[in-house]
């Protein structure tokens, strides 16, 4: 039961946010391009190298339910960055799915990928 909830998860993610990007069954252990290279990536998609993850606990979680209330009665967008200690090149930022979808969608048209 366990494996359907990253799969149905990763399926979710493909529909919702990457324009029905589909599942990269194997993740590159098994599956390849259209030339023969490992495809890596949990989602097929030619623009965005997509990983999923779902844990039952993640601290981003209390982190974000914290900020977007907050971000909501300020009337900005939230937007959490993190890194941990002694690490100073690996930072990210966390951004509300719906947020990047507009964002990413405007980053498209810009581009002419749409």
């Amino acid at each position: 039961m366990a494996n359907n909830l990253w799969k149905s998860f990763e399926r979710w993610v493909g529909q919702n946010i990457f324009d029905g990007s589909v599942r990269n069954i194997g993740s590159g252990a098994i599956n390849s391009d259209d030339n023969g290279k490992p495809r890596s990536g949990d989602l097929i998609n030619k623009t965005y190298e997509i990983e999923c993850k779902c844990y039952q606990k993640i601290a981003i979680f209390r982190w974000w339910d914290k900020l977007a209330p907050e971000a909501k009665l300020s009337g900005k967008i939230p937007v959490l960055v993190t890194r941990e200690k002694g690490d100073i090149q690996d930072t990210l930022i966390t951004i509300h799915w719906t947020t990047f979808n507009e964002m990413k969608a405007a980053w498209e048209r810009e581009k002419g990928i749409r």
